[in-house]
């Protein structure tokens, strides 16, 4: 505020307290900072285990380690898994030769011999035939018993028999394997080639890998421990990626766009980071939208996952009023703010409504208009009716008394601002006091006389 300023007068000694002051302008909008928190969060966390049931075999990593995508982190007993997959091959090697045999069909060999076979039983048959040929007619001249007679028909058409059966053998040969035949035979193979694709696979899983590049944070299991499948061993976490999680009011969405580069601060850094997305949906105990951030450089920096982050937000405000330092205000009745205001270089409060406030300035409106001088700091040091001297305006710019102030009564013009019932009425009473203190002065320094005000004078007293 800084010290008194005095000047000499025909009455006395006078005090008046310098003051800073300014003009009231008029805004349209302002432009309003927020700050939001939120956390730091991994872009990718999962914990990982085995598909199968097995022994751990061995832990290849701790818990602080750093691990690349693909690399090996733990592994299981193999050993019965391995005599599974060698029983197997050997099975599926017997089945394939014989499929390979069914498909190439009988050799030219056995072909010939059936052939061979044929002509023996084919000579044999007619062999037979000649001889009950010639018992019959031995048997006609009753030359020869009935029993052999029997003996040469049996025989013939048991040869006759034969030969047929090595027909038919031998017309299988000539036409192939039968189709059927072989797709029988191709399905047992490939049901054996799918048990063994499925070994390998177990095998495989029997490694577990990192899916990707981050640190392990936890170890679930130890070597020789018994597992189920799906059981966790490791949780792995993306530390090179992260982003910030961040509620946003309704009011701030529209305003942040996905072009912007935001700055957020963590860990009392400065750091940059991209907005990605804002989620669609109200969180029903913040009542904010999740913003999601890229953070950039988080590996550098040497953030970690569930830190404090804190983002601030510019939010343009439409408005229609005056911004004021929250030092010019002071405290009024019924809930309203008292502006300041030199006229004539005396202090006037005016009643004044607060329509956006900020840390340091606030957007007031009531019975003021534009271009009012105000003190712009320690209002709560100032009453109505007191004398000031503006250090920063000269006194030719200081508003008089005659200067036309707002009233409840007067006529509001597009200029002047539209006051509340109740700063209307707190208006009359500022007049009214302004007034009243004027008059009491006035017959103040008519009643006293110079005797009086030579003791006032006196060193050490001011008036």
């Amino acid at each position: 505020m800084g010290v008194d300023y005095r000047r000499q007068n025909g009455s006395g000694q006078v005090t008046v307290l310098p003051v800073a002051v300014d003009r009231l302008r008029r805004v349209t909008q302002v432009v309003r900072d927020q700050a939001v928190s939120g956390t730091l969060v991994a872009a990718r966390r999962t914990s990982l285990a085995f598909e199968r049931s097995g022994r751990l075999d061995q832990v290849l990593v701790d818990e602080g380690q750093r691990v690349a995508a693909g690399e090996s982190l733990a592994v299981l007993d193999q050993r019965q898994l391995q005599i599974q997959i060698r029983q197997t091959e050997a099975q599926l090697a017997q089945q394939q030769a014989v499929l390979a045999e069914l498909q190439a069909g009988p050799r030219p060999e056995t072909i010939q011999a059936a052939k061979a076979e044929v002509d023996s039983l084919t000579a044999d048959a007619e062999l037979r035939q000649l001889t009950f040929q010639r018992t019959e007619q031995l048997s006609q001249r009753s030359a020869t018993a009935q029993q052999s007679l029997d003996d040469a028909r049996f025989a013939w058409k048991i040869a006759v028999a034969r030969r047929d059966v090595a027909v038919r053998k031998l017309e299988e040969l000539m036409a192939g394997t039968r189709v059927e035949q072989v797709a029988a035979q191709q399905a047992a193979v490939n049901g054996l080639m799918a048990r063994l694709d499925a070994l390998h696979v177990d095998l495989t899983d029997s490694t577990l890998l990192a899916p990707f590049a981050g640190t392990i944070i936890r170890r679930f299991a130890d070597e020789g421990r018994m597992l189920t499948p799906e059981q966790s061993v490791l949780e792995l976490l993306e530390s090179d990626h992260l982003e910030a999680h961040v509620g946003l009011p309704s009011s701030l969405v529209k305003s942040t766009s996905s072009e912007d580069y935001l700055v957020l601060t963590i860990g009392g850094r400065d750091v940059t980071g991209r907005l990605r997305q804002i989620l669609p949906q109200v969180d029903r105990t913040t009542r904010t939208q999740t913003a999601i951030i890229d953070v950039q450089g988080s590996e550098e920096l040497a953030l970690a996952d569930g830190q404090l982050v804190r983002l601030r937000v510019s939010e343009v405000v439409a408005t229609d009023g005056f911004r004021v330092p929250m030092a010019a205000l002071s405290a009024g009745p019924r809930g309203l703010w008292n502006l300041a205001v030199v006229v004539d270089n005396r202090i006037q409060l005016r009643a004044v409504e607060l329509l956006v406030t900020e840390t340091e300035f606030a957007v007031i409106r009531g019975a003021v208009r534009e271009g009012d001088v105000f003190v712009i700091n320690g209002a709560h040091r100032l009453i109505d009716g007191q004398l000031v001297r503006g250090l920063n305006m000269p006194e030719a710019e200081v508003p008089s008394a005659e200067t036309e102030v707002p009233s409840a009564g007067a006529e509001v013009r597009s200029d002047q601002v539209e006051l509340p019932p109740v700063a209307e009425t707190a208006l009359k009473t500022t007049v009214l006091k302004t007034t009243v203190l004027k008059a009491q002065a006035a017959v103040a320094r008519a009643a006293v006389g110079p005797a009086v005000l030579s003791s006032l004078n006196q060193p050490g007293l001011t008036p």
